[in-house]
C-alpha cells in the first residue's frame, strides 16, 4: 500500500481506527500499522480528527502531504 501511495502522492489521506475485536483480533495489524504510521509521519501532517469526542468507538484522521 505504501508503494501505491508513493506513486500517486495524494494531497490528503484519511486513516480510520476502530475496535476490531469483533473479528477475533486484539492487536490486528499492529506491526503493519507501526510501519505505516512512520511513513505517514514522515510524509504527512495530521490536520483533523473526527469525531472530536474521545468516547467514540471509531476515529478518522485527516492528514495532508507535507511541503
Amino acid at each position: 500500500m505504501i508503494s501505491a501511495l508513493e506513486q500517486v502522492k495524494p494531497e490528503c489521506v484519511v486513516i480510520t481506527a476502530r475496535d476490531v475485536t469483533e473479528f477475533g483480533h486484539r492487536d490486528f495489524g499492529s506491526d503493519y500499522a507501526r510501519g505505516f504510521g512512520e511513513w505517514i509521519n514522515s510524509n504527512y501532517e495530521f490536520e483533523r480528527i473526527f469525531p472530536t469526542a474521545q468516547n467514540a468507538g471509531w476515529r478518522l484522521y485527516l492528514a495532508r502531504r507535507k511541503g
